[in-house]
């Protein structure tokens, strides 16, 4: 017995498309008749030549229906199901009411090439149901040869057939799925099934002309696939009861992946945390997501239609635009950045990658531009060029102080030498006092060069704030300019602190500069020292100190914009800036938040905007309350020494000499070399037998930590002095201290070098 698909194989088609009361045509993608069946002729009342090659829309429509008809021209071929009514207007100028539904018909390279067009006139309802069944047969089998199904429902007795291509979509045999409406209902999705229902009881009541739903049923295989679902009740009894209905199924789910991938790339634009803006070849704008009106303020609304240029801030020439476009008119991706305004005046930066869109004939229809924000990424790339424009100046300063305090020792040596030598030549003494005062000045320049470039050793002593101000006062007048007042104010009665006077230095000197940036059309600054407790909040940070506890404080006030309550909580951090870019690193005051808290204090900050700013620094108190300066008469019998071995490496011969000149007249023996491997040999050939080792820190050869280093693993009891008025080492110096170290700071006073050797020999001893 054959198959029933060996049986349709041997069905003559032409023969059935021709003699079928089925109507069928053919039309290209221009809406020219490619087609068109026996049953049209008849209808049109036109020869198949008058109709062939002709446009549709002219021939057959009245002008009021062509815009329905195209629409659903384009949703077929868009694979959108159709099926719609509408008139046809035969040679007579009669109208036909045709209901038809199209599907696109593809070539052999897989592109669609014609629309097919499946329908019927609608005539009256008698003569529609005695042909019904005839037709019915004939419908299924061009169905079956378009490999879309039939169905036909029995709405009294529930009889419930489909054609054998439903059941192939399925993936049953032929002639095994139930014959029920029940059984199709099983195979429904359970998400789809209501929503379906309730469109079928709509139908069913009479309520809309034709039933369609788009849900999921199940193969045999446990598959789930879409279908269109597309019915109509073609018989009701005397009261309008449904008793027959017929439809068809077409399998969708490639068209509804497609929805869904559409949906998800839609979503994905919509949410995207980057700006597209989609516009014509022109440039004008056709879509922008939702970041796109965040970064920029502008609506959806108000850019429609619009070019993008309202975007310029006139930051960029305009060959920048012009080579943008000369790229992409040539087909060509274009990426770079842009430095744009957004609505409401602010400035902002986009990295963008423009991507012209090609159609079939490789020309342009659209361009597409992927647009982040880089703003920020922007700032922190200038503050970083920043930060290292000042790293690369605070290593020019420190170099220029490392040999500056050298000839300042020299300096200054000798002129403390010819001040004791001249002691009863008061003329001359005069003209030596004023040398060794203009090396002090010197002396005091090249520490607020070390202060600023951060690159000198720490040396905590008890000082007194009111003279870091008054030393530093001069610099501070130059670093403000002439339209900006400077008034200090200094407390007599000031409390001393145990603190570095160079970060004291670069405290002072960050404040005031952060005053007068504050100050861009003139103004005051006011630098105060005075003595109180610290305040209630200030106590909830010095846990250990308590309201009774007196403080001397540093305060620079000024009259300038002030600070707002969000800027406020960020001031301290490190980098964050309210300055223009390129006119701040955002590195002053979290330098200064740090310094202090090395120095166990605390800052006050207390500012309104517009109403000017003021920072206290609350440093504690020293525990000796006197300065550890030297007295100017001190007895330098005291300092003498009593024959103790020193090695003295010192690369400067003037330094060496000086130093070597003093510590010989305070009877000590010198051993003075000028660089590292110098050192080494002398201190083998004595076997280490040296009571102290006096080394500069830089040395042509080596480090002299290092150096000293080395000596001290061979003995750790030796005592070292090391002395530099630079170094590159501070971050070492902690665990140097630890191994007992002494250091000190270039230029130094003799009578300092003095002190400060006759101390180390007498420790322990």
């Amino acid at each position: 017995m054959q198959s029933l698909e060996a049986k349709h194989m041997q069905i003559p088609f032409e023969k059935i498309i021709q003699n079928t009361d089925i109507l069928l045509v053919l039309i290209d993608l221009n809406g020219k008749l490619y087609y068109i069946n026996d049953i049209g002729q008849r209808i049109t009342g036109f020869a198949q030549d008058e109709l062939i090659g002709k446009q549709i829309c002219d021939l057959l429509y009245h002008k009021a229906e062509i815009p329905h008809f195209r629409n659903a021209f384009k949703d077929s071929i868009d694979g959108k199901p159709t099926l719609i009514r509408n008139h046809w207007i035969d040679k007579n100028n009669q109208p036909h009411l045709i209901e038809w539904s199209g599907k696109p018909i593809k070539d052999e390279n897989g592109k669609i090439a014609y629309i097919l067009g499946t329908g019927r006139e609608i005539q009256d309802e008698r003569s529609r149901n005695r042909k019904h069944y005839e037709d019915f047969i004939r419908t299924e089998l061009v169905l079956d040869f378009l490999q879309e199904g039939l169905w036909e429902w029995n709405v009294i007795s529930n009889d419930f057939y489909i054609s054998p291509s439903i059941e192939k979509i399925l993936k049953f045999e032929i002639g095994t799925f139930p014959k029920t409406v029940q059984a199709w209902e099983e195979r429904v999705h359970p998400e789809d099934f209501d929503k379906s229902f309730a469109k079928l009881e709509s139908h069913l009541n009479g309520e809309t002309e034709v039933f369609q739903a788009i849900y999921r049923v199940k193969t045999k295989e446990d598959e789930w696939i879409w279908i269109l679902d597309t019915g109509k009740v073609v018989e009701r009894d005397e009261n309008n009861n449904p008793v027959l209905m017929v439809g068809t199924n077409s399998v969708i789910s490639n068209f509804v992946k497609a929805q869904e991938e559409n949906r998800k790339l839609t979503l994905a634009v919509e949410q995207s945390p980057t700006s597209i803006v989609i516009t014509d070849k022109d440039g004008n704008i056709e879509y922008v997501n939702p970041k796109f009106t965040e970064t920029t303020g502008y609506t959806f609304e108000e850019v429609l239609g619009r070019n993008p240029n309202i975007l310029k801030s006139g930051k960029q020439k305009e060959n920048f635009y012009q080579k943008l476009w000369n790229t992409l008119n040539s087909g060509k991706v274009w990426h770079g950045e842009f430095h744009n305004k957004a609505k409401n005046g602010t400035l902002f930066w986009e990295d963008a990658i423009i991507t012209p869109l090609l159609d079939a004939n490789k020309e342009i229809t659209h361009f597409v531009a992927v647009k982040q924000d880089i703003t920020e990424r922007k700032k922190l790339q200038e503050q970083l060029v920043q930060s290292q424009k000042m790293e690369a100046i605070g290593t020019l300063a420190g170099g220029v102080a490392h040999d500056f305090n050298n000839l300042l020792t020299v300096i200054s040596g000798y002129s403390e030498i010819l001040l004791f030598q001249l002691k009863d030549n008061e003329k001359a003494l005069k003209g030596v006092t004023e040398i060794k005062k203009a090396s002090d000045r010197a002396a005091s320049l090249t520490r607020q060069l070390l202060a600023f470039s951060r690159k000198q050793i720490l040396k905590p002593k008890t000082v007194d704030l009111n003279e870091i101000v008054k030393n530093l006062s001069k610099m501070l007048r130059r670093l403000i300019g002439e339209d900006i007042q400077l008034e200090i104010n200094l407390d007599e009665n000031l409390k001393f602190i145990n603190a570095d006077a160079g970060q004291l230095e670069q405290i002072l000197m960050n404040l005031v500069v952060n005053a007068r940036d504050a100050m861009p059309n003139g103004g005051k600054v006011e630098v105060l020292t005075y003595c109180g407790v610290l305040p209630e909040k200030g106590l909830n940070f010095m846990q250990n100190s308590s309201p009774q506890e007196i403080f001397s404080i540093l305060s620079v006030k000024d009259n300038g914009m002030g600070i707002s309550k969000k800027n406020m909580k960020h001031i301290l951090d490190p980098f964050f800036t309210t300055k223009s870019a390129g006119k701040g690193t955002g590195l002053g005051l979290s330098v200064v938040y740090g310094i202090v808290k090395q120095h166990s204090g605390w800052i006050n900050v207390e500012s309104e905007e517009g109403k000017g700013a003021n920072f206290e620094i609350y440093f504690p108190l020293s525990k000796d309350n006197i300065q550890n300066e030297l007295n100017i008469q001190t007895n330098l019998k005291l300092l003498k020494g009593s024959g103790q071995k020193i090695l003295l490496v010192e690369d400067e011969p003037s330094v060496r000499a000086v130093a070597e000149k003093t510590l010989l007249d305070s009877n000590y023996r010198i051993y003075p070399v000028g660089t590292a491997e110098e050192a080494v040999n002398i201190f083998n050939e004595h076997n280490g037998d040296f009571d102290l080792i006096f080394s500069d820190v830089v040395l042509p050869d080596r480090s002299g930590l290092q150096l000293v280093s080395e000596f001290l693993d061979t003995n750790p009891n030796l005592k070292i002095l090391v002395a530099s008025g630079y170094t590159d080492e501070r971050s070492q110096w902690s665990k140097f201290q630890e191994r007992g170290i002494h250091y000190l700071q270039k230029p130094y006073q003799l009578k300092e070098l003095l002190v400060c050797v006759k101390d180390i020999l007498n420790e322990n001893s």
